[in-house]
């Protein structure tokens, strides 16, 4: 009997003991389980905020985008209208476009500093076609709405020269067609086709005098 009783109370011990240690464990697991779901909230509002703030930043993307060409869409009214204004104010001042009508005398005069500056304006605002003429003996170097110009006389080689350079492009490419013109009765020669070269920060066109003529004229196209 007492055997009996001494094997039951030990199989009631280790049933016990196998109780607490599974509820020890269940503990354990239950602990485990509640961490694991506060990693899983945190990880949740941690990415429910990187989502946000990329919510955001494609609203900032598109709304600084529609700006940008709002704001392009303003400049480019602006400067057609202030090309529209300079042909206006210009009227047929020397600069504006091509000039290829025969020139009789009192008709296009050559150009100084006033036109020249103007002409520098009308590049700065995009104008693509326009002309000059100078005199043959006078050389000239202008700046204007960070643009340069210079023109040097045929006197040292028997080549006229002409650059144009651009603080931003430093100087666009530009084609010319380029005439000597008689002061007296407006008779042109020596037409050349000439494309410009660079030269240093500036672009440069180098036409060969084969005359004595009064004016020399440039049309110029720019690339």
């Amino acid at each position: 009997m007492k055997r009996i009783n001494s094997k039951l109370e030990s199989d009631f011990l280790e049933n016990k003991r196998i109780i607490e240690q599974l509820a020890e464990a269940n503990e354990l697991e239950r602990e485990n389980y509640e961490n694991k779901m506060v990693e899983l909230r945190q990880l949740n509002t941690k990415l429910n905020s990187e989502l946000e703030e990329a919510r955001k930043t494609i609203m900032l993307l598109k709304t600084n985008s529609e700006s940008e060409r709002r704001e392009f869409k303003d400049e480019a009214k602006k400067m057609e209208k202030e090309i529209k204004m300079l042909r206006q104010k210009c009227g047929d001042m020397p600069g504006i476009g091509h000039f290829w009508p025969s020139e009789k005398k009192g008709v296009k005069d050559f150009m100084e500093k006033e036109e020249l500056t103007t002409v520098l304006h009308l590049l700065s605002t995009g104008e693509k076609k326009v002309h000059l003429k100078f005199m043959r003996q006078y050389n000239w170097k202008v700046e204007e709405a960070g643009w340069t110009l210079q023109f040097k006389t045929a006197t040292e080689d028997g080549h006229y020269y002409l650059w144009i350079g651009n603080k931003e492009t430093r100087g666009l490419k530009f084609k010319a067609s380029c005439q000597e013109i008689c002061k007296i009765d407006g008779e042109e020669a020596n037409q050349q086709e000439l494309k410009s070269a660079k030269d240093g920060l500036r672009q440069c066109i180098k036409y060969k005098r084969l005359t004595f003529f009064d004016y020399v004229r440039f049309n110029l196209t720019f690339l």
